[in-house]
């Protein structure tokens, strides 16, 4: 098993390079690293998902023809894994023909590229994939955020229910619910107009 890794200092994402051969992994590793990103790399298909699943990955530049699982198994293996599905794969491969990039662009690849690649599409390629990466990651942790605001508050109408639904009316617990200010103690003031009034003779009739 071969895994190498170069990282510069001024890494702005992680890239992985899945291609079988050596030339084509040391050009786009030379090209992603001067670019500023941490790349890591492998040479065979069952090892870019033992890589993916073991550590975050921003974007996958991915060969097709690998030896042990191929660029076409990797795909499907990604997009049947719930956490690595999202993540943006370029396809950079010598085989041309449109029937493979169909199949590529289908199986959910987000890009592709011919071999010899041009560094500068490659650029532009990669950090389009890093922008849909990370606005994603922003959805995710947003909803996440939101996930768990909703679990305290339905933590906080339990506990209303439970502590104040012994003593006072269903009226009344939907009014703490639906105030924000419900639990402060105090009370609120109010004009209010009372009656006051008596029966004659109840006091002789109460007491018979």
């Amino acid at each position: 098993m071969t895994m190498t890794m170069t990282t510069t200092t001024a890494a702005s994402g992680t890239m992985l390079v899945g291609d079988d051969e050596l030339l084509n992994r040391v050009l786009l590793t030379t090209t992603l690293t001067e670019q500023g990103y941490t790349v890591e790399t492998v040479d065979n298909g069952r090892q870019a998902l033992e890589l993916l699943r073991a550590r975050p990955v921003d974007v996958v530049l991915l060969d097709i023809v690998m030896p042990e699982m191929d660029g076409f198994a990797v795909l499907e293996e990604m997009q049947g894994d719930r956490d690595l599905k999202h993540v943006p794969v370029i396809v950079i491969s010598g085989i041309e023909e449109m029937e493979s990039v169909v199949r590529c662009i289908e199986m959910g690849a987000t890009d592709y590229l011919p071999k010899p690649f041009d560094p500068v599409l490659l650029r532009a390629r990669v950090n389009a994939s890093l922008l849909k990466k990370r606005l994603r990651d922003m959805e995710q942790d947003y909803v996440k955020e939101i996930e768990g605001l909703a679990r305290q508050l339905d933590a906080r109408n339990r506990f209303i229910r439970a502590t104040f639904g012994r003593y006072v009316c269903d009226e009344v617990v939907a009014s703490l619910l639906e105030s924000p200010d419900g639990l402060n103690l105090g009370g609120e003031k109010r004009k209010v107009t009372i009656l006051m009034s008596d029966l004659r003779g109840f006091t002789a009739v109460s007491a018979t």
